[in-house]
């Protein structure tokens, strides 16, 4: 389909596989990956005028 290069391959399998889906360990390894991403942002108003 062509949503597939759209989506990162990790969640791909993660989501196509109920195994990885109950790895609660891979899930909040990913949860504090993006916390620690958005988090190191800046408040910036210029961030506002994209959406």
């Amino acid at each position: 389909d062509h949503f597939r290069k759209a989506v990162a391959l990790e969640w791909d399998i993660r989501l196509t596989n109920p195994k990885f889906a109950q790895n609660d360990h891979r899930v909040n390894k990913i949860k504090s990956a993006f916390s620690k991403i958005f988090n190191s942002f800046e408040p910036n108003e210029s961030y506002k005028k994209i959406y």
